[in-house]
């Protein structure tokens, strides 16, 4: 049985919602008539991200847009809801990853970070032989 597996991925429409998520899965969900994987929502905000800052820079000029991007807060679909570039990470984003975890009824629910959970996390699994012998 696959209950009570878990496993991390960047984004899920499982995850909790803030407003920006929610109109992002309506207009997905309009136009392709299915939710999106998680690749698409993360092209999605590349490409928002990517124009925002060049709107910023004001230019394409590749090092104005860098700074840009240093200096960009911005509401996200993303867990936390806001996608950074600190120099603090090197430019990098920083968010946290998501994990899921199937269920018996079929779903599978984020459980981790609170920030996206929907569901708290089972463990360990119920039916597991070993957590019985562990005493659990």
């Amino acid at each position: 049985s696959a209950d009570y597996i878990t496993s991390a991925v960047w984004w899920s429409d499982e995850m909790a919602h803030n407003a920006r998520t929610t109109e992002f899965l309506k207009r997905f969900n309009d136009r392709y008539k299915r939710s999106p994987d998680w690749y698409e929502a993360l092209g999605y905000e590349a490409v928002r991200v990517a124009l925002e800052a060049v709107h910023r820079a004001g230019t394409t000029d590749r090092a104005a847009v860098r700074t840009a991007l240093t200096e960009l807060k911005m509401q996200s679909l993303l867990p936390g809801g806001f996608l950074a570039f600190p120099e603090q990470y090197g430019g990098q984003a920083q968010y946290l990853f998501v994990v899921q975890q199937n269920q018996p009824d079929g779903s599978a629910p984020v459980i981790y970070p609170r920030i996206a959970a929907v569901k708290e996390g089972v463990a360990p699994n119920p039916a597991c032989p070993q957590a019985k012998v562990a005493g659990k």
